[in-house]
């Protein structure tokens, strides 16, 4: 998420978020990189989130599972560039 960020992507995902006591919940979240109006940089970014829909959450789960597995097998934390949904 953070490289597409950097690399002026906006996103659009559903993401696995924890509380302070540590459950978690997911919620479909827009990332939008914030623009300096003057100078037309980047100077930071916007999330707009919900909670995600069940259907989602039903199909999120499984891929989520296997991308954990994939990265666990080739010691990487690069699970965007297996597989890019937007």
């Amino acid at each position: 998420m953070w490289e597409s960020l950097r690399n002026k992507e906006d996103i659009f995902a559903i993401v696995k978020n924890q509380t302070k006591e540590g459950d978690y919940y997911w919620v479909t979240t827009l990332f939008e990189i914030k623009y300096n109006p003057i100078a037309h940089a980047p100077e930071g970014y916007l999330a707009f989130g919900k909670a995600a829909p069940q259907h989602a959450i039903n199909g999120i789960v499984p891929l989520y599972k296997d991308l954990l597995e994939l990265e666990k097998k080739t010691a990487s934390r690069r699970a965007n560039t297996i597989l890019k949904f937007f």
